[in-house]
Formats: structure tokens, C-alpha cells, sequence
């Protein structure tokens, strides 16, 4: 957890001018949170990456909804995680993951869904 802790305080240290560097650090964070177990700074980083994408001009649609999906499917799987939903949501999400192979972190993503389906 060391490493992921640094990490989080230097994607804080930067600045962003490109959107799509910005959104792979939103990412990166969110992450980071979700292997962190920190509640509180992933419903704010999930908020903050929505607010971020829905004000967002100059990006495709597919682009914006593809995020939106991330932060949908993470949300739900970090709350699996947390014990606040049942393992039958798991289900749903898996079919909603694998049948969106073009989802930010698809390979992160199968993966934390495995560790949940057999931890």
C-alpha cells in the first residue's frame, strides 16, 4: 500500500493540460482507492470524475460514455467489495463488463471481479 499511497500524492502535485492524461490520473486515483479500501475519497473521486466528463466539450460522446461506464462498474463493484451489495449484483456486473470490452481498465477491472468472485 506504500507505493499506492505515493502514488496518490503525486498525481495531487500535478497540473493537467491534456484532458485525456487528466482522466487516466482520475483513474489511476480511483484505483488506487478501490485497492485502498477508502470509501470516503471513492464516492468523491467517482463524483469528481463524472462532474469532470459530463462538463467536458470537445470529446466524443462514445469517449464520455465509455468513462461513465468505469465509474458505474466501479462503483458497484466497490461496494461488493465493502459488503453493502450481494454477490448476485457481481453477476450483473460481470455481463455488463464483458460485453463492453472497450471499458477504461477492462483487463483491472475482469481481474478485481475475479478476486470478488472467488474471495
Amino acid at each position: 500500500t506504500g507505493n499506492l499511497s505515493g502514488c496518490l500524492r503525486r498525481i495531487a502535485q500535478i497540473e493537467f493540460v491534456d484532458t485525456v492524461m487528466a482522466i487516466g490520473s482520475k483513474r489511476m486515483q480511483l484505483k488506487a482507492y478501490y485497492e485502498l479500501s477508502e470509501h470516503e475519497l471513492m464516492e468523491a473521486g467517482i463524483n469528481s470524475l463524472r462532474v469532470y466528463l459530463h462538463r467536458l466539450k470537445g470529446v466524443s460522446d462514445t469517449y464520455k460514455d465509455h468513462h461513465q461506464l468505469f465509474t458505474n462498474v466501479l462503483n458497484h463493484l466497490f461496494k461488493i467489495k465493502a459488503g453493502d451489495k450481494s454477490k448476485e449484483a457481481l453477476e450483473k456486473v460481470k455481463g455488463e463488463v464483458d460485453t463492453q470490452r472497450s471499458i477504461p481498465e477492462y483487463d483491472w477491472l475482469t481481474e478485481k471481479i475475479a478476486e470478488l468472485e472467488h474471495g
